[in-house]
């Protein structure tokens, strides 16, 4: 399994929500609609409102942050074009997992369920607006979504997207 190129997460995700894209160090470059890359799987989303939501000058806007397996994975996980997904095997970088660093389904419910977290939420995701495909299945624990695949569980299934939210 590949890793990913150095990156310092952790300053990325120390950006404070609404920050111009342009303030953060890194070149980045538009994959489409909201969506930013700033390096190989390093992701943002850039809104083109303000914290008031007002469309003004200036942006895109910083909202959250994400690590995805490639540039499809993450089309998948923010623009919901399934068709662009390209799958690979990459680790995620630490800094974006929880503690212990599960990165499976199982192991992701199991740290949930005896951590300190108060809650964790799961969902799924379909283009309800077009084709009602379903996109994936989201485990959310307030900042962090993982991303799955798969529309029914398994425990083996590795996260292919991590997105955190930014305050």
């Amino acid at each position: 399994m590949a890793t990913i190129d150095p990156f310092d997460w952790s300053t990325l995700k120390s950006v404070h929500a609404w920050t111009r894209l342009s303030d953060i160090p890194a070149s980045a470059t538009h994959l489409g609609g909201v969506l930013y890359r700033l390096a190989p799987h390093v992701y943002v989303t850039g809104v083109p409102y303000n914290r008031q939501l007002e469309e003004v000058t200036g942006g895109p806007f910083v909202t959250m942050l994400l690590w995805a397996e490639s540039d499809g994975a993450a089309r998948r996980a923010q623009l919901m074009e399934i068709e662009a997904d390209e799958y690979a095997e990459v680790q995620p970088p630490a800094e974006m997992l929880l503690r212990g660093g599960p990165v499976t389904y199982g192991e992701i419910l199991r740290e949930l369920k005896r951590s300190e977290r108060e809650t964790f939420r799961e969902w799924a995701d379909y283009r309800v607006a077009t084709d009602g495909a379903f996109v994936q299945r989201v485990v959310n624990t307030p900042p962090q979504s993982f991303c799955f695949r798969r529309p029914t569980e398994d425990h083996n299934e590795r996260c292919y997207a991590i997105q955190h939210r930014l305050s």
